[in-house]
């Protein structure tokens, strides 16, 4: 369990060297059965500036939505401010946003910085609740936001954020899990139009803000798969296909071990191996015969499973994914798919 955050500081938002506060290290996006519980919905937000907030101050964000209760909108999460919220959409090329108004030097953004102060109020399943209890990590996840979050539960700091086009992560357990079972937990989220990372995000595109995907919790077990990587390749000539997994397995008490099971798009199975008790799982497989190959016109999957089975033989966690066979290559200088060439169809200019 991560130790508290420290005290938030304004000058994160200018400083390109802080681009993550306390947050959860960067993982593999996976399916998992472990506990989950949305926080997609309503929530509460108000429309203000940078300068309202001292982000230092744990009593300034309710302070501001308590001073500003007549403002206050309710909009649906996920979704964008300009489509939702109030804000006008910019489309932008080769400028940057704030150009014409006002002139700031990389790092910095324009003093005048709209942030929309998000509020949700929630009680914590009781799946998650028993998941944290028993030494599990209860997750706050942003799936994707722009363009800088500052984070607050209960009053108390939980993390800062940027590069939002990837989820972003918090390990809020210690805030939630010894509360009562009908604790309403207040989530408050300020969320910066403008950071550092605006100037490296300054793609020729719609420029939409807020949190504009998806906000969860999830519980994971003591013992769980941290990040998992395939390799599917397909060897055209014979329709053989061949597997290859690395998996990153979190094992506080030791002797985790995974089984893996592939099954086809009827469900029956095709291929099953277990590894060796290991903390770092690497599951090849023999050729795999009579494969279907993905591919555009065909995307045939595959289903994976993945058990985390711990040292006393107890199923911990599964993971799902969906899998494609296919190989990519280069022949005498033209591009090919699964031996046949492929045409990108399609130009921007």
């Amino acid at each position: 369990m991560p130790s508290a955050a420290p005290t938030p500081s304004a000058q994160w938002l200018t400083d390109p060297t802080v681009f993550a506060v306390n947050r959860h290290p960067q993982r593999s996006y996976h399916r998992t059965d472990a506990p989950r519980q949305s926080l997609n919905g309503p929530w509460e937000v108000l429309d203000t500036d940078a300068r309202a907030i001292d982000v230092a101050d744990p009593e300034s964000p309710a302070s501001v939505l308590r001073s500003a209760s007549d403002r206050i909108a309710t909009i649906p999460v996920p979704s964008t401010l300009e489509t939702n919220g109030g804000w006008r959409p910019a489309y932008v090329n080769i400028q940057m946003p704030w150009d014409g108004h006002a002139d700031p030097e990389a790092p910095s953004v324009p003093d005048t910085n709209r942030v929309a102060l998000y509020r949700r109020l929630f009680t914590l399943d009781e799946d998650l609740r028993g998941a944290a209890l028993e030494g599990g990590t209860v997750l706050l996840s942003f799936g994707g936001f722009a363009t800088a979050l500052y984070v607050w539960c209960d009053g108390a700091f939980v993390g800062y954020c940027e590069d939002g086009y990837t989820a972003s992560e918090f390990d809020i357990t210690r805030l939630l899990g010894g509360a009562p079972a009908d604790t309403i937990h207040e989530l408050v989220v300020a969320c910066y139009e403008h950071s550092s990372a605006s100037w490296l995000e300054g793609q020729d595109s719609w420029r939409f803000h807020g949190l504009f995907r998806g906000v969860c919790l999830t519980a994971l077990p003591p013992t769980h798969v941290d990040s998992v990587r395939i390799d599917a390749d397909f060897d055209h000539h014979s329709e053989v296909g061949r597997l290859h997994i690395k998996a990153d397995v979190v094992d506080p008490l030791g002797g985790a071990s995974i089984r893996a099971e592939l099954f086809d798009y009827s469900d029956a199975p095709v291929w099953s191996t277990e590894t060796p008790r290991s903390a770092a799982a690497d599951l090849v497989s023999d050729g795999i015969p009579q494969i279907a190959p993905w591919s555009a016109e065909s995307p045939t999957l595959y289903r994976l499973h993945l058990d985390v089975i711990d040292r006393d033989g107890r199923t911990c966690e599964t993971v799902a994914l969906n899998v494609g066979f296919r190989r990519f290559g280069i022949e005498n200088g033209i591009m090919t798919l699964n031996g046949r060439r492929i045409v990108f169809k399609g130009v921007n200019r």
